[in-house]
């Protein structure tokens, strides 16, 4: 089913609906709902069925679903086909696949600020 790997890997699912802050280490996927912030220091993806209404910081972002709010890029932001943005893009790199669409503001940067992200370790969390 899954394979085996190095990185750790979250999955929102299609029909879940999650409102609030998400912080995550590993990579993220996103396939339901997400009303709030997510803060990431691995690869996030927001599938065909995932929609983001927020701020989302990362250091990868592929985007086929949708994102209403803020995406701060600490490298690479690739919009497949499906893919829109409504709101502020910020980047290091972008690609654009044809269909994929930002309606809003682009700002390439050299260097986004800091994620900031104090992240607790599962075992030594209450």
């Amino acid at each position: 089913m899954f394979q085996k790997r190095d990185q750790k890997r979250t999955v929102i699912g299609e029909g879940t609906v999650i409102i609030g802050q998400i912080e995550v280490s590993g990579e993220l996927q996103i396939d339901g709902v997400v009303d709030g912030t997510i803060k990431a220091t691995g690869p996030v993806a927001i599938g065909p069925s995932g929609v983001l209404q927020g701020e989302l910081r990362g250091t990868e972002v592929s985007v086929a679903g949708r994102i209403e709010g803020a995406v701060i890029v600490d490298g690479a932001l690739r919009m497949l086909a499906s893919g829109v943005i409504q709101g502020e893009a910020v980047y290091q790199s972008l690609q654009v696949d044809q269909g994929g669409v930002i309606n809003g503001s682009t700002t390439r940067s050299e260097a986004p600020p800091p994620l900031d992200i104090a992240l607790v370790p599962v075992e030594d969390a209450s």
